[in-house]
């Protein structure tokens, strides 16, 4: 699978448990224009769901984001990321666990910002900042998961069955999926 953006598209790249939840939430955001579900973080290019799930690769389960940036802003996709999973999840090693994989210096100090934020405000935090040397696409039965099953609803627990019912337009697919 071949992802293409336009110059001014912003991306995000954040791991906040089973992506299919985190994939259908940013979908309806406003200014996101593209999501795809994939791995992250670890040391096997190219992984499979079922290597993943092994858990010896490092690999992390993660929401890639195309925005607009003239419609939305890091900071927001930021707040939605806190908001929409357990950000005190820590479970070392886990393709789970939560972490904000920072594409810009600008996205690591905003993301270390707001971790010191919610802190400052008494919450537990075991969110990463961390850099981001790869991005490998999902499988293809992975990606618009909720959407593609007529669901409009993600669960807050990850992985869990959503509520039935029929989504609204999301935004067009990442080009050539």
């Amino acid at each position: 699978m071949k992802l293409t953006f336009e110059p001014t598209t912003g991306l995000a790249l954040f791991g906040m448990g089973c992506f299919w939840s985190p994939e259908a939430i940013f979908r309806h955001e406003r200014g996101v224009t593209a999501t795809a579900v994939g791995y992250a973080g670890g040391q096997l290019p190219n992984p499979t769901y079922n290597r993943v799930c092994r858990k010896d690769t490092g690999q992390v389960e993660t929401v890639l984001i195309a925005f607009d940036p003239t419609l939305t802003t890091y900071e927001t996709l930021l707040e939605t990321f806190f908001e929409n999973h357990e950000p005190g999840f820590a479970k070392p090693g886990s393709q789970y666990r939560s972490v904000i994989f920072a594409i810009t210096a600008d996205q690591e100090q905003l993301a270390n910002a707001a971790i010191q934020r919610c802190r400052e405000a008494g919450q537990t935090i075991a969110t990463t900042v961390e850099g981001i040397e790869g991005f490998w696409p999902a499988e293809a039965y992975h990606q618009q998961y909720y959407e593609r099953r007529g669901l409009a609803k993600p669960s807050p627990l990850p992985c869990a069955a959503p509520e039935s019912e029929f989504a609204p337009t999301p935004p067009a697919p990442i080009h050539g999926w």
